[in-house]
C-alpha cells in the first residue's frame, strides 16, 4: 500500500474515531446528565472535548498533505491552479479562522456545561428553548437577507438598456455631491455587514452555550451547526494585506540598481505630503498607478511610459497619481472592495456565507461602482490640479499629450496586420522594444493629426476622464506641443535598462512548449478560416 492510500485510510479512521468517541464518552459517564456528573465523569468529558479538537486539526493537516502530494504527483493536472504565495497565506488564514471557530464553540459549549449546574429548572428550560430558537432565528435571518437580494436582482434584470443608462447617467449630475453621498453610504453598508458578522458569531457561541447549559448529551450535531454559525461570522474578519503579494508576479525594481527612478518617486511623494515607504514595479505597457499594501506605496510604471516620457514629465505623472491618494475614507472603501473581490470567497463555507451576506455585498458592489463612476471625472480633475500646483504646467501638458498620443496610436495599431511571431521571445520583443520604436515614430509623424482629433473629441456618456482639451485648458495650455526631452543620461539609461530587464524576465518565465502549442492552434484556426473563404 502506497503512502497516499495510507494517508487516505488514516483520514477515514480519524473521522470514524471522531464519531466513535461520542458513544464511548456516553458509556464511560454512565449515560448520566451533566448535572449528575462525578469528578471522574467531568475529566472524561474534558478529555473528549480536547480529543475532538485535536482530531479535527489532524484531519485538516492530513487533508492538506494529501492535496500537496496530489499536486506533486500530477503537476500537469494542477498546473493552472498553482497557488501564489499570497493565495497560500490567505488559505492558511481561512483555515486558522475555521479552527478558531471550532475551538471557541467548544469552549462556549463547555462553559455552558460547567455553569449549567448552577441554573434552576426554569432557567434550564429557557436554555433549551434558546438552543432551538437561536439557530432557527439565524436561518430565518439568512432567508430574509437572501430573499431581499433576489427581489433586487430581478428588479435590475427587468430594466431596459436605456433605463439602465439613464439611471447610471443620473449619477453624473451634481457628481461631487453624489460621490460624497455614496461614500457615506458605503461606510454604512460596510459597518452593517460587519455587525451582521458579529451577530452570527454571537449567535453561534450563544447557541453552543445554551446547548451545554441545557444538558443535552446528544448535542454533537447541533454544536457543529453552532460552530458553522461562528465560522460564518469569523470569516468576515479582514487581515491586513500580506506583503507576500510582492512575490506574486510583480517585477520589482531594486532601488540600488535604479536610484534615479526611486529618487524621482520619493521627490514626488514628499511634494504630495506622503511619507510612506515605496517600491516601484514595472509592467509591459504605458500605464501608471499607485496602490497600497499595508503602509507601503506600490508604484506601477509601464516600461513603455518610462521610455516615452522625460524625467520631469514622469515626475508630473507621479504627482498626478499621488493626487489620487491621501483620502483615508476612499482608501478604506477601496480596500474593502478589493477584499470582497479577491479574498472573501477563499473559505470552505462560501455558499453558506452568500446566504447571509449576498445582500450587503451586492449592495456594496453596486454603490461602489456608482461612487467610482460619479467620482471619476472630479478625481481626475483634482489629480491634474496637483500636477500644475506642485509641478510645471507646461511639462504636465506635454506628459498628458504623450500619453494621449499613445492611446490614439494603440487604437490605430489594433486595426493593423501584424507579422507572425513563431516564438515567445519574438512576441515579447515586438510588445516592448519594437512597439516603443513605432510609438515614438508615430508621435513624431502624426502629432498634428492627433491634435486635430483632440480638438474634435466628443464626450462619452460613460467617460471616466475629462476631455483631453479640457484637461489641457485647465492647465492653461492652448497650443498643443510636446517639450524637448532634456533628461539626464543616467535617467535615460535606467529606463532603457528597465525595459530590457523586464523583457528578459518575461521570456525566462515563459514555457516555450506552451507557446508553441498555442501558436500552432492559432495557425490551424487561420488555415481553416481561409479554406472556408474568410467569412466575416
Amino acid at each position: 500500500m502506497n503512502k497516499k492510500k495510507i494517508q487516505i485510510l488514516v483520514l477515514i479512521l480519524l473521522g470514524l474515531l471522531m464519531a466513535g468517541l461520542i458513544p464511548v464518552t456516553v458509556s464511560l459517564t454512565g449515560g448520566r446528565d451533566v448535572g449528575e456528573f462525578t469528578a471522574g465523569d467531568k475529566r472524561v468529558l474534558a478529555w473528549f472535548l480536547v480529543a475532538e479538537v485535536l482530531i479535527v486539526a489532524a484531519m485538516f493537516w492530513l487533508a492538506n498533505k494529501i492535496g500537496k502530494s496530489n499536486r506533486a504527483a500530477h503537476p500537469e493536472r494542477f498546473q493552472a491552479e498553482q497557488p501564489t504565495a499570497t493565495e497560500r497565506r490567505i488559505r492558511r488564514r481561512a483555515i486558522f479562522l475555521q479552527i478558531l471557530a471550532l475551538i471557541l464553540t467548544m469552549l462556549a459549549y463547555f462553559a455552558g456545561l460547567v455553569l449549567g449546574k448552577t441554573l434552576e429548572e426554569g432557567q434550564r428550560k429557557t436554555a433549551e428553548v434558546l438552543a432551538v430558537c437561536l439557530p432557527g432565528g439565524a436561518v430565518l435571518l439568512g432567508a430574509v437577507s437572501f430573499g431581499i437580494e433576489r427581489v433586487m436582482a430581478r428588479r435590475f434584470e427587468k430594466m431596459t438598456v436605456k433605463d439602465m443608462q439613464d439611471w447610471l447617467q443620473a449619477h453624473r449630475e451634481q457628481a461631487e455631491r453624489v460621490a460624497e453621498e455614496k461614500l457615506r453610504l458605503l461606510a454604512r453598508i460596510r459597518r452593517g455587514s460587519d455587525a451582521l458578522a458579529a451577530l452570527l458569531t454571537l449567535l453561534g457561541l450563544l447557541t453552543a452555550f445554551a446547548l451545554g447549559a441545557s444538558f443535552l448529551t446528544a448535542a454533537v450535531v447541533p454544536v457543529l451547526l453552532a460552530a458553522i454559525l461562528t465560522d460564518l461570522g469569523l470569516t468576515r474578519f479582514r487581515f491586513p494585506a500580506p506583503k507576500t503579494v510582492l512575490q506574486d508576479g510583480f517585477d520589482l525594481l531594486d532601488e540600488r540598481e535604479y536610484p534615479r527612478l526611486y529618487a524621482l518617486a520619493q521627490r514626488a511623494a514628499r511634494a504630495s505630503g506622503r511619507e510612506a515607504p515605496l517600491c516601484i514595479v514595472v509592467t509591459p505597457d504605458d500605464n501608471a498607478g499607485i496602490g497600497k499594501i499595508g503602509d507601503l506605496d506600490l508604484i506601477q510604471l509601464g516600461v513603455l511610459l518610462l521610455n516615452l516620457l522625460s524625467e520631469e514629465e514622469l515626475y508630473t505623472v507621479l504627482l498626478h497619481e499621488y493626487g489620487h491618494t491621501g483620502d483615508r475614507r476612499v482608501e478604506r472603501e477601496t480596500d474593502y472592495a478589493d477584499w470582497l473581490e479577491n479574498v472573501r470567497d477563499r473559505h470552505m463555507l462560501i455558499f453558506a456565507s452568500k446566504f447571509y451576506f449576498s445582500l450587503p455585498d451586492d449592495l456594496y458592489g453596486l454603490h461602489y461602482g456608482l461612487f467610482r463612476f460619479a467620482n471619476s471625472i472630479g478625481a481626475e480633475t483634482r489629480a491634474d490640479r496637483a500636477m500644475a500646483e506642485l509641478g510645471d504646467a507646461r511639462v504636465a501638458a506635454s506628459a498628458l499629450l504623450k500619453t494621449h498620443y499613445a492611446d490614439l496610436y494603440s487604437f490605430e495599431e489594433s486595426a493593423l496586420e501584424h507579422p507572425d511571431r513563431p516564438n515567445f521571445a519574438s512576441l515579447i520583443h515586438a510588445m516592448l522594444e519594437e512597439r516603443l520604436e513605432k510609438l515614438q515614430a508615430a508621435i513624431r509623424e502624426r502629432a498634428e493629426f492627433y491634435n486635430q482629433l483632440i480638438c474634435g473629441e466628443i464626450r462619452s456618456r460613460t467617460a471616466s476622464h475629462p476631455l483631453q482639451r479640457e484637461r489641457l485648458a485647465a492647465l492653461g495650455v492652448t497650443e498643443y506641443a510636446i517639450l524637448e526631452d532634456r533628461s539626464p543620461e543616467m535617467y535615460r539609461e535606467e529606463t532603457k535598462r528597465a525595459l530590457r530587464w523586464l523583457e528578459e524576465r518575461m521570456i525566462r518565465r515563459s514555457d516555450p512548449e506552451d507557446y508553441r502549442s498555442y501558436h500552432e492552434e492559432l495557425c490551424k484556426r487561420v488555415e481553416c478560416w481561409e479554406k472556408d473563404g474568410r467569412p466575416l
